[in-house]
């Protein structure tokens, strides 16, 4: 699960730089990928590794949005990335306070 979510998250930085008619549903394909990985974890280890992973300073979600701010095609991508930010904050609850800071 720990390399899965690494790479989505590190291709879903990627597709930033890319050139393509189809980067907004790339974008959206792998931020499904991420969502279920996060969303159907159950132990503490993979959650703390989730949470680590999704607000990483360089490659998690939170960058992924602040990078993308004015690139069109990924706006449906970045309210998907939304939805489970505030779904994957419902499951985890006050586990998520060591990451409010990059969130806000």
């Amino acid at each position: 699960m720990a390399s899965n979510l690494s790479q989505l998250l590190i291709d879903l930085h990627a597709l930033l730089d890319l050139q393509s008619l189809h980067k907004g549903s790339n974008a959206c394909d792998i931020v499904s990928d991420i969502t279920v990985l996060c969303l159907q974890t159950a132990s503490d280890a993979e959650k703390a590794y989730c949470s680590s992973a999704l607000f990483a300073q360089d490659h998690g979600v939170v960058a992924f949005l602040r990078k993308s701010i004015g690139v069109d095609d990924l706006d449906k991508c970045k309210e998907e990335i939304l939805k489970l930010i505030t779904a994957y904050m419902d499951r985890i609850g006050g586990k998520i306070s060591p990451y409010a800071v990059q969130i806000k």
